[in-house]
């Protein structure tokens, strides 16, 4: 394997130790959730690769391991000293800070997309949720990214359903990238109006609202798998209630991310 190294990228390289070893398929047969675990911090290590990756101009597996701390925060932050400490919720028991950010809270990665079939696994990382949360005094963040980047690929996210079960308790904070978002929104309800009317027209309003009714019946959430005519297949990130029609932002696979009602798209669940 040594005489290879030359020859990849580092990234690549780690793939095809992986597989040579055969140590990920070894992983992936077991049922433990430790197995698990190490599974996900494979796919974590991959993915602070190809961020080295893109962001170095002559990447080199000898310049990203000297570029590797293997000390964590814990270990190197005084406890008088002022900062930031990264750390996992297993080592964070015990310990209270004034203003805490749990990250990662999305279906898939917190919970685990294994400990959602499992419903000790679930409950285990619901009691780990708990831990999370209570180690602030004043202030806590709960985060999640659109989009994740699993083992070098670009995938959307769910959020975590823990995020849904704290119920009224938290409150989300509008930011100028939402206003932006709801404006585009906004938009897009007109140019769906726009376009049932010129359908009507057209068409008829008998056929047209006979094919809203037909999608209309139809109930989406996010997480459905589905297929659109001219778009392929995708999954839906999120429902919006709308006036004339669900707003469903799907994530397709060649397509990209687009914003369809629901009662006009010509979109069947697979």
């Amino acid at each position: 394997m040594k005489s290879n190294i030359g020859k990849f990228k580092v990234s690549e390289f780690v793939e095809y130790v992986l597989d040579r070893s055969g140590y990920l398929k070894e992983l992936e047969k077991s049922n433990l959730r430790e197995d698990q675990t190490r599974i996900e911090n494979i796919g974590s290590f991959i993915n602070a690769i190809v961020d080295y990756e893109e962001n170095t101009e002559e990447p080199s597996l000898e310049d990203y391991l000297a570029s590797v701390s293997l000390l964590s925060d814990v270990d190197k932050t005084e406890e008088n000293e002022a900062g930031v400490s990264l750390m996992t919720i297993h080592a964070a028991k015990g310990l209270e800070y004034k203003v805490v950010f749990v990250t990662g809270l999305e279906d898939g990665l917190f919970p685990s997309g294994r400990s959602i079939d499992e419903r000790e696994g679930l409950e285990e990382e619901r009691r780990l949720c708990y831990v999370a949360v209570t180690r602030a005094e004043e202030r806590l963040f709960l985060t999640g990214a659109q989009m994740r980047r699993v083992f070098g690929e670009t995938k959307m996210t769910v959020p975590s359903r823990f995020i849904k079960e704290m119920g009224g308790t938290i409150v989300e904070e509008e930011t100028k990238e939402t206003t932006e978002i709801n404006f585009r929104e906004s938009y897009g309800d007109s140019v769906s109006t726009m376009k049932a009317s010129v359908r009507d027209n057209l068409l008829g309003a008998k056929t047209a609202k006979k094919v809203d009714q037909d999608l209309a019946d139809e109930e989406f959430k996010a997480g459905d798998r589905v297929v659109h005519k001219k778009f392929g297949e995708g999954m839906i990130v999120s429902v919006t209630e709308r006036e004339g029609g669900d707003e469903l932002v799907i994530s397709f696979e060649k397509k990209g991310i687009k914003k369809l009602n629901k009662n006009l798209a010509p979109i069947k669940r697979i």
